[in-house]
């Protein structure tokens, strides 16, 4: 990226304007961040790196940083510098810059108030998932379109984000409407090289979960795996009635299993047409309060 001046200024005036402020959570934060910035809701990539030259003044993308590393800020002769790891997706690019703007942020409000603002890597990635999944804009969205983890996801929106942050980011807000969810990325590790043995459940592992803390064993006395191996034959069966059509045999299905409605989504590996399906992601909620919840307005929003 090119290095780009910005004024010292603005991080100040962003920062002071949060000292009064009583509300201090990542997402209050992030609010008024993306208010400060005038972005849009959700924001664009462009838009993101534009408001990050307000309060860093170099941004650089090297491809030799540690596996664990995807990048970090330091101060030198007055200018804050961003390194990046190259060669990595959207999502992850826009989830570090941000983490560490929010990292640069606490640090300046720090030295400007009494008490310590206590920054921990789990506020600054709350941060970054508020910026790009706004409460509102995307809880609504997802609503709307049902669970629908293809439409989620596959919207121009958020299809630059990984299955593990939206996932993680619904369950949060499920959370704050006092509903159960259960979302699972399961991956088929012999998509890339036997097609035709794609379909066979015992290739497929979980990825990422997201789980919130209080979790029944069962779901209607049925494990997970039982449930993402149903889940796997509807899918086969949605397959083999329409191999002429990409689009119907690619649908998400909803399967219900006593008090639960299942949310399963697949993700074909696209060099083979017909045969294999790369990734499922499945969704758990309660289907009463599920339907309550589409049904009125969203609260606590």
């Amino acid at each position: 990226m090119n290095k780009t001046p910005a004024p010292y200024e603005k991080l100040d005036a962003f920062v002071n304007s949060l000292i009064p402020e009583s509300d201090l959570s990542p997402e209050a934060i992030a609010k008024k961040f993306c208010l400060f910035h005038q972005l849009s809701s959700p924001p664009s990539y462009q838009s993101i790196i534009r408001a990050s030259f307000d309060f860093i003044n170099d941004i650089e993308q090297k491809d030799n940083l540690p596996d664990m590393i995807r990048g970090f800020h330091f101060t030198h002769n007055g200018r804050i510098q961003l390194v990046l790891k190259d060669h990595e997706k959207t999502g992850a690019i826009l989830y570090t810059l941000l983490h560490e703007i929010f990292e640069i942020i606490i640090e300046r409000l720090n030295e400007k108030i009494t008490i310590p603002y206590q920054l921990t890597q789990s506020k600054a990635n709350f941060f970054a998932a508020s910026v790009l999944m706004p409460k509102k804009a995307f809880f609504e969205f997802a609503l709307k379109s049902d669970l629908d983890f293809r439409v989620i996801w596959d919207n121009g929106k958020y299809g630059h984000l990984s299955f593990i942050s939206i996932l993680i980011r619904l369950r949060y807000l499920f959370e704050l409407n006092e509903v159960y969810y259960l979302g699972l990325a399961a991956e088929n590790k012999k998509a890339y090289y036997h097609p035709e043995d794609s379909n066979n459940f015992n290739n497929f592992k979980i990825t990422a979960i997201a789980r919130p803390g209080k979790d029944p064993a069962t779901f209607n006395k049925k494990t997970l795996s039982e449930l993402l191996n149903e889940c796997l034959n509807k899918l086969i069966a949605e397959m083999d009635q329409e191999k002429d059509d990409y689009k119907k045999y690619t649908k998400s299905i909803t399967l219900e299993e006593g008090s639960f409605l299942i949310k399963a989504s697949p993700f074909p590996f696209m060099y083979y047409k017909y045969g294999a399906i790369k990734t499922i992601v499945m969704q758990i909620v309660p289907k009463k309060d599920y339907e309550d919840l589409k049904g009125k307005v969203v609260k606590k929003l």
